[in-house]
């Protein structure tokens, strides 16, 4: 199974600056407003780039792939597990690597999803397409590839034809204004066919 994993905040190339200001521990549109008070002059829009890189393998690798959105991203277990698939390659748009920072990973959370797919047998090769400037993974207890988007030809994802697109919203990471683009970016599977 090859499974293209996508997390909108892959798209927004201001997320460390404003992550700076995000609080988890509280609702998202409560989280904004505080990032919005210590920004108040900054609008943050999607890279157009990134944008038309990623709509481009959704029209031509996407085709006969299901198709979810989820909202925060261990919620991709879920979708794993309902479909019974077992060591699935997983490709990953996605500003963070989501392995583990770390921490205390005795508990499935949206930093650590990858690491328990793994040990669930869910996820064998896992790859993530990240942001020239995203944190990278310094911790890893296993072998994974990561490139920036730049460094991969979009031919590349010409030849690979996904089973399962997962859309991820990331509601704390993606201005709540672009929440809608997992809908949008859906339509543009929907609309290749």
């Amino acid at each position: 199974m090859k499974i293209l994993s996508i997390d909108l905040d892959w798209l927004f190339l201001d997320c460390p600056e404003y992550q700076k200001y995000m609080d988890c521990e509280v609702d998202f549109e409560t989280s904004w407003r505080v990032i919005k008070a210590y920004l108040p002059d900054r609008e943050f829009k999607p890279c157009p780039d990134s944008l038309a890189y990623l709509r481009h393998i959704l029209r031509n690798s996407c085709k006969d792939a299901k198709i979810d959105i989820i909202s925060e991203h261990d919620e991709i277990l879920n979708i794993l597990r309902e479909n019974e698939y077992k060591n699935a390659e997983v490709i990953n748009f996605d500003h963070h690597h989501d392995i583990t920072y770390g921490d205390d990973d005795y508990e499935l959370s949206i930093e650590n999803w990858v690491l328990f797919g793994r040990k669930e047998n869910l996820i064998k090769d896992y790859s993530w397409i990240h942001q020239d400037n995203s944190k990278l993974c310094l911790t890893s207890p296993f072998n994974f590839t990561r490139e920036s988007w730049k460094d991969v030809e979009l031919e590349i994802f010409d030849n690979i034809k996904f089973d399962h697109v997962v859309f991820c919203i990331s509601k704390h990471f993606t201005p709540p204004e672009y929440h809608h683009l997992a809908l949008l970016l859906k339509g543009d599977i929907v609309c290749s066919l």
